[in-house]
């Protein structure tokens, strides 16, 4: 029997559901409606139509239709397990971000941040070989030559990307959460070639983290598994480097199309890396520590 994964983790409790808190309008954060999510599902159904009409060689054809039917049906109220659904992708991350804010709030300064190799970038058109599973097993390598086996900490996180419509390239990357005693990991990755800013590149910081306490939970945990890929561009700044602009746009047709068959490819736990975690029927558990 095959052990539980991300997509089985439950809702959390009434304190720790983001939506709820969303909703109350007492909390500085936002988190997608049920409502908004159908209503993105629809479009994006529509927006695969048009794609298969308008691109036609850009897609598979058979996978593009029977996927756009699915997230009609998501509409519908019909739930369907794909990554490339709103609905789907929302509960999820209900059910994740609840779990690891239980977890951080049992922690003394747990961390927040984001990994990025600057030579992962690949063309608008190459997603599809973009393998999450073998990103995940080379940044678990990456970590365990950093000391994380040695740690008593744990680490979560999950991959996420951005299409960069003036360069025509994809740039994945992970976001993630740690405990406090996990810290020291993420800083030994800077010591590593694979996390060295290149000259000339967009990538100024392959290893970011926070360092101040996170007073303003549970935003941040948000930003570990996001609901979405944005479009955002870069330009020069006067100083002649390359800057992103701060607006998340939708990634333009057909790599829009592109993205979320290639999204329905996959499982949660393909795009998610935990070390010195578990999950139970409970939530999140430690292995360690």
């Amino acid at each position: 029997m095959a052990g539980l994964n991300i997509a089985d983790i439950p809702l959390p409790p009434y304190d720790y559901r983001i939506d709820l808190l969303s909703q109350s309008g007492t909390e500085d954060i936002r988190f997608e409606s049920l409502e908004d999510s159908k209503a993105e599902d629809l479009r994006r159904a529509q927006g695969l139509k048009r794609t298969m009409e308008r691109f036609p060689e850009a897609l598979e054809q058979q996978h593009a239709l029977g996927l756009m039917l699915r997230l009609g049906a998501s509409y519908a109220g019909e739930g369907y397990r794909t990554l490339a659904s709103s609905v789907y992708m929302r509960d999820l991350r209900l059910r994740n971000c609840g779990a690891l804010w239980q977890l951080m709030d049992e922690d003394e300064n747990p961390a927040t941040g984001t990994l990025v190799r600057p030579g992962s970038k690949m063309p608008a058109g190459g997603l599809q070989n973009l393998v999450p599973r073998c990103s995940r097993e080379s940044l678990r390598t990456d970590l365990n030559r950093a000391g994380a086996a040695d740690t008593d900490g744990w680490f979560y996180a999950f991959l996420h990307g951005e299409f960069i419509p003036n360069h025509g390239q994809y740039l994945p990357h992970w976001h993630f959460a740690c405990s406090d005693s996990f810290r020291p990991v993420i800083d030994r990755l800077r010591e590593q070639s694979a996390y060295q800013p290149v000259e000339g590149g967009q990538v100024h910081r392959p290893v970011w983290m926070t360092r101040a306490p996170l007073t303003n939970m549970p935003k941040p945990i948000t930003y570990v598994m996001q609901a979405y890929w944005p479009s955002r561009a870069y330009f020069l700044d006067a100083d002649g480097k390359e800057r992103r602009v701060r607006t998340k746009r939708a990634i333009p047709e057909p790599y829009h199309s592109q993205w979320m068959l290639w999204m329905d490819r996959w499982e949660p736990k393909d795009l998610a890396l935990l070390m010195g975690l578990r999950v139970t029927r409970e939530g999140l558990i430690r292995t360690k520590g």
